[in-house]
């Protein structure tokens, strides 16, 4: 399945020259490294500091730059901070290797104009009634648009942050920094433990372990939470929240409460639904680097 924008498009031709370097170096270097990773486990196993440094740029590329950063920040405009803080946030997002800021936004942002109708750029919806048709639905919707898409135009759904000069800098050297985020983990085990074999272990588990994986959860809420889960506010899609997906996303998965309150800093919108990305906002808050941090005006009263 490989369905097009019909709108506000930059041509595929235009950027297919770029795209096979982006799905190489993001997606199969690092699909590539945690095999190996993985299939080493029996005979080399992840010392504790590789976990921790995992950890670390777990939270960083994915928690403070996609969830807080790409997400919340650039695409909703969720709250407001320094240029210095905005520019190390879009830093920190690169490093989770998504792709660069401008594009996942333009891309984001087309996909809550467009939700789960014609051009959206990753809803598995609509689908068949086979099986086979639902499961190619969300392959198409996890992975496969990253393929087949063409690329929301930018000049259209994201002129504030091509007029933001540090942030589209930023944006522009994406390979930069994304590439500093799988080598940076690897010189700190390395220099820690003071070992070539620890720099190897660094790279494939803090690097490319943590790219692979946390890929994979992103991309889950593009599918599974528009296929699985709680519809718990009526938003006219097929959004869903999924409890399981919460602590590894930072909150992302509470998507249905996203898509009613898509301005909302906010995600978990019960006391239950843990939601660590707004907790990073309320940091950033605490700490005088966030302010203006929306919330729902209104709270559904549906469990």
């Amino acid at each position: 399945m490989c369905r097009q924008i019909q709108k506000r498009t930059i041509p595929h031709k235009s950027v297919a020259k770029t795209l096979w370097l982006f799905v190489t170096l993001c997606h199969v270097v690092p699909l590539i490294g945690t095999f190996i990773a993985f299939g080493m486990l029996p005979w080399w196993r992840p010392t504790i500091v590789s976990i921790v440094a995992m950890l670390v740029m777990w939270t960083l590329a994915l928690g403070v730059g996609i969830t807080v950063g790409y997400h919340r920040l650039f695409s909703h405009r969720a709250f407001q901070t320094f240029s210095p803080v905005r520019v190390f946030i879009a830093i920190c997002g690169s490093m989770a290797g998504q792709g660069p800021l401008i594009a996942w936004v333009s891309l984001h942002r087309c996909h809550h104009q467009y939700s789960d109708v014609d051009g959206d750029p990753h809803s598995p919806w609509p689908n068949g009634a086979s099986l086979r048709e639902k499961l190619s639905a969300l392959w198409h919707s996890h992975f496969g648009w990253v393929l087949c898409y063409d690329m929301p135009d930018p000049l259209h759904y994201c002129p504030d942050l091509i007029k933001d000069r540090a942030v589209s800098r930023a944006s522009r050297l994406f390979l930069v920094w994304y590439l500093a985020g799988l080598i940076a983990p690897a010189i700190v085990v390395g220099l820690i433990n003071l070992s070539w074999y620890s720099a190897l272990e660094g790279f494939l588990w803090a690097g490319c372990v943590r790219v692979a994986v946390s890929s994979q959860v992103t991309w889950c809420v593009n599918s599974i939470c528009h296929f699985f889960g709680l519809h718990t506010h009526d938003t006219g899609d097929h959004s869903t929240n999924l409890a399981w997906l919460a602590v590894p996303s930072f909150g992302e998965s509470w998507h249905n409460n996203h898509h009613a309150y898509p301005t909302s800093a906010m995600f978990g919108l019960r006391w239950w639904q843990i939601d660590l990305g707004y907790r990073l906002i309320r940091c950033l808050e605490i700490l005088g680097l966030a302010w203006n941090v929306q919330l729902p005006k209104f709270k559904d009263k549906e469990a």
